[in-house]
């Protein structure tokens, strides 16, 4: 819902009370002023509610992990798995991506961040402490163990990256 619609909306909501309430003050003339104002309130912040909540598309965008421009995933379906190799090099990126029977394509890079669980106590420890786009793979192996998840974060909810974890063997 764009800000007109939501503006019009709030337009009509308004000039529906403003009717009402001179109906009704011109029926009962002693009507208090708070009863006139907190209908007109509650419009205000049901309008307000309205227009900040139904602008959010969550995960309405695709995305995968990328290892040297090729998708990382075994399989992108509800069972795929990510792994790599300890001694594993190249750049990892996050990519909005376009699947083809055929191919696999990265479209557009997006901003992710790191953090690593361990396998022993399944502590999460963020490595990345700001926003990146891509990262050399070899910087994050250096601080995991074989059996530990490297996580893959995704800053905008827009991004669905359903295979975020990455098991290093």
């Amino acid at each position: 819902m764009n800000f007109y619609n939501s503006f019009t909306l709030f337009y009509r909501t308004f000039q529906f009370y403003f009717l009402l309430d001179l109906t009704f003050v011109s029926i009962n003339s002693t009507i208090n002023v708070m009863q006139k104002i907190i209908p007109f309130g509650f419009t205000i912040i049901f309008c307000l509610i309205h227009y900040f909540s139904i602008g959010q598309d969550n995960f309405n965008s695709c995305s995968a992990i990328f290892l040297n421009n090729r998708m990382l995933v075994n399989d992108y379906s509800p069972t795929g798995k990510c792994s790599v190799s300890i001694t594993t090099k190249g750049d990892l990126s996050v990519s909005t991506v376009e699947l083809s029977p055929k191919e696999t394509k990265a479209i557009l890079p997006i901003l992710f961040q790191i953090a690593i669980r361990d396998k022993q106590t399944g502590t999460v420890t963020l490595v990345s402490k700001t926003q990146i786009k891509k990262i050399a793979i070899q910087k994050v192996l250096q601080k995991c163990k074989k059996g530990d998840h490297v996580l893959v974060l995704t800053t905008d909810k827009q991004y669905a990256l359903p295979h975020n974890e990455i098991l290093v063997f």
